[in-house]
């Protein structure tokens, strides 16, 4: 193999560190926007966080120190969590000194986010006295309740007897499961509805209630509860393959540690395909002996049901998930599929006779999951491993949750394909830190393999004053908000949130022209009429209604390191979220990007990321770039116009593609890539795809290109010249 060096030499321009911070504009903030808003109140808002969470960071080191001391395994989380809110905290600083009407609006934006993550240390000091003064925990065995473990008898009885009295204990309790297989069969009614604890805002909750009651086991306001099996010995085994496993609702300091969690049934199915017709939209797929029918209840009453091709050789997902259609059955164990509704121009050629396939049911995320925690505070997760899931692995929408030591891969010794039916981790929803990650493990999901997706929510209506809008929680507990274009994604207005007569307001009324459900509704169209929307859907027409950021952080304080991320159908990590270290894992046979910074504004998650790095991570045979940021545009094509994602630093990291460019930077702006070593394999092509950036540099890095390769590919070309600092070096091969 012969090769070429060559140098891309440093701009003559690069940024001093003496000098005043200077930032391109990345228009996120519409000029009536930017015209409009109080500066000098929010800049003396801004300074006073600032000022505030810089004053107490001794008192921030010495809980490390003491969690430390204490061989707490909080103290590696706490540890990641004060990098993010130093790092927070000078891009604040340089958005004050920069002194820009955008630059002032992007710092008054992260000020509750830095509130919120300042905060979260107190909590986290709360937490650390009431372990160090609590009394020692009560141990108390499931065997002692009448469960068996013998993998025959429903144990759920006694482990909801046992789990009753760990409550009445009232004091922290340690609920021993000695090795053995559980098997849970869920209640045969529903629980008796009860509020429990919100950790997160205080009070009760009872929301969702019909929902919030369907699982195996549920956990109901626990308190420094440990669930604790034996280390690869304790087996809990589900019987409903459409009903969550364990739920905890509103729990505090809640521990599972040490067990394994399956379904006794599998919740998806598989087989291979013998026939096809040309079209392949209807196929003959032979069932394999041991998984259930397609026609199983599970997965016939699913809201969602794909069918999913993978390589006979390797196992691994091919191009490619297909929406269900009818299913018939052939006789023995085979039977007509026919596809659903997808795009025509979807490629089917993984569709071909010989490949296995994957059938799955997936049910709706709060009511199926291996693992659910809504409203709860200090999860922690320490060596648990999931072999199958309905829906995600895990669903947090709570505070602060920490992952160690867990898996989540198909149950070793089995024919199994996949683990679960869709992502790994999923922690959706407003105003929480987000979880911690160390050591874990995701392999063969059917959709992503974690999820952190910060949302928006849309407006339905805006009060003839202009001072409230529908849904009024898009108001609270929060000191203010971003107002959004559904279209565009920009920022329309700014608000301050003031308390009124006991309701939350907007400081001064919304602009005119806000875009509701309730403005853009139209009567019952005709059949013409419908044809002329589809047009206008086409030619990206059809008008959405603006959304509401709150500024409560969106879950800042998120970290991922040592994991490992193998055989995934869909992306390795979707980060929509802000404040974000992504560390030393492995992405290896991704179908997707690696990772993805976007704004995901098709799904409504409008929320530009900023603070994140990606660090020392290793891709390779990714189906998309290996580090994709973007913001996503609400239709399936166009560009959006403002560079919103900003503030990131991409260290360290060894990607090699192939079929895309490794690194995808679009509407991005201040993103330093450094040392970092990229490797374009055949077929030639762009190392780097560029379009719509602003302040991008690029400091040591080393491309490796096929003969006649780049680096870079603009997408306008006069965007070449918002590049500083090029003095990284292309090595050339044959």
């Amino acid at each position: 193999m012969r090769f070429k060096l060559a140098l891309l030499t440093a701009l003559p321009l690069a940024l001093c560190a003496a000098e005043k911070p200077s930032f391109s504009s990345t228009g996120y903030f519409t000029p009536e926007c930017l015209a409009s808003f109080p500066q000098a109140e929010f800049r003396q808002e801004t300074e006073a966080a600032w000022k505030a969470a810089l004053a107490e960071k001794p008192e921030r080191l010495r809980l490390l120190s003491r969690l430390k001391a204490a061989g707490s395994p909080r103290s590696a989380a706490v540890a990641k969590r004060l990098e993010i809110l130093d790092s927070l905290i000078a891009y604040i600083a340089a958005r004050l000194e920069a002194g820009t009407a955008e630059s002032l609006l992007f710092a008054w934006s992260a000020h509750e986010e830095l509130e919120m993550l300042a905060g979260y240390f107190k909590e986290e000091a709360k937490l650390l006295q009431e372990l160090e003064n609590a009394p020692k925990p009560q141990s108390l065995s499931v065997r002692d309740f009448g469960a068996r473990g013998d993998g025959r008898s429903d144990d759920g009885p006694a482990i909801r007897r046992a789990l009753e009295a760990a409550a009445a204990a009232k004091s922290p309790v340690r609920l021993h499961f000695p090795a053995g297989t559980y098997r849970i069969e869920p209640e045969s009614r529903p629980p008796e509805r009860r509020a429990w604890r919100n950790r997160i805002s205080g009070g009760f909750s009872s929301w969702n209630a019909d929902t919030l009651n369907q699982a195996h086991l549920r956990l109901l306001s626990p308190e420094h509860l440990t669930l604790e099996g034996e280390a690869g010995q304790t087996r809990l085994l589900f019987t409903n393959p459409a009903l969550c496993g364990i739920r905890i609702l509103g729990g505090y300091h809640t521990t599972l540690r040490n067990l394994t969690l399956d379904y006794e049934t599998p919740p998806f199915t598989q087989g291979r395909i013998v026939a096809a017709n040309a079209e392949r939209t209807r196929l003959e797929v032979e069932i394999n002996e041991g998984f259930p029918s397609p026609l199983a209840p599970n997965l016939l009453k699913a809201p969602s049901r794909r069918l999913t091709p993978l390589s006979p050789e390797t196992r691994t997902y091919l191009p490619g998930t297909f929406p269900l259609g009818k299913v018939e059955p052939l006789g023995g164990r085979k039977f007509r599929i026919e596809l659903g509704s997808f795009h025509a121009g979807t490629a089917r050629t993984s569709l071909a006779p010989g490949n296995p396939v994957v059938i799955t049911g997936r049910y709706d995320s709060r009511c199926a999951n291996a693992i659910s925690s809504i409203l709860s505070k200090f999860d922690h997760f320490d060596a648990i491993t999931v072999h199958s899931s309905p829906s995600w692995t895990w669903h947090l929408l709570s505070y602060a949750p920490i992952l160690q030591n867990c898996r989540v891969e198909p149950e070793p010794g089995t024919a199994r394909l996949i683990s679960t039916n869709g992502d790994g981790l999923m922690f959706a929803a407003i105003g929480k830190v987000g979880p911690y990650l160390e050591h874990c493990t995701f392999s063969s999901m059917e959709d992503d393999g974690i999820n952190l997706a910060a949302s928006t929510v849309a407006l339905t209506a805006v009060t003839p004053d202009g001072l409230r809008t529908l849904p009024e929680r898009t108001m609270s507990n929060t000191s203010g908000v971003l107002i959004l274009d559904g279209n565009t994604g920009k920022v329309k207005a700014v608000r301050r949130i003031v308390r009124r007569n006991g309701h939350p307001e907007y400081a001064t009324p919304l602009p005119p022209g806000i875009a509701t459900r309730e403005t853009l509704r139209q009567p019952t169209l005709t059949e013409d009429q419908k044809r002329e929307q589809k047009t206008m859907y086409l030619q990206k027409k059809v008008l959405r209604p603006d959304r509401v950021q709150p500024l409560g952080g969106c879950f800042s304080g998120s970290a991922i390191v040592n994991c490992t991320y193998r055989n995934i159908r869909g992306l390795g990590v979707q980060l929509t979220a802000p404040g974000v270290r992504v560390e030393d894992s492995t992405f290896d046979t991704i179908t997707g990007p690696g990772v993805s910074i976007t704004a995901l504004c098709p799904w409504e998650l409008y929320f530009s990321a900023r603070n994140s790095v990606v660090r020392n991570c290793r891709f390779r045979n990714t189906g998309g770039s290996a580090i994709y940021v973007r913001c996503i545009p609400p239709y399936a094509e166009g560009n959006m116009e403002a560079s919103s994602i900003h503030h990131l630093r991409l260290e360290g990291n060894e990607m090699e593609t192939s079929g895309k460019p490794a690194l995808t930077l679009w509407n991005c702006a201040d993103v330093q890539i450094i040392g970092n070593r990229i490797r374009r394999n055949a077929p030639h092509g762009p190392a780097v795809s560029l379009s719509r950036i602003a302040d991008i540099r690029f400091e040591d890095n080393t491309f490796q290109l096929p003969g006649g390769g780049t680096p870079f590919a603009f997408v306008d070309s006069a965007e070449e010249a918002k590049m500083k600092n090029i003095n990284s070096k292309v090595v050339s091969y044959e």
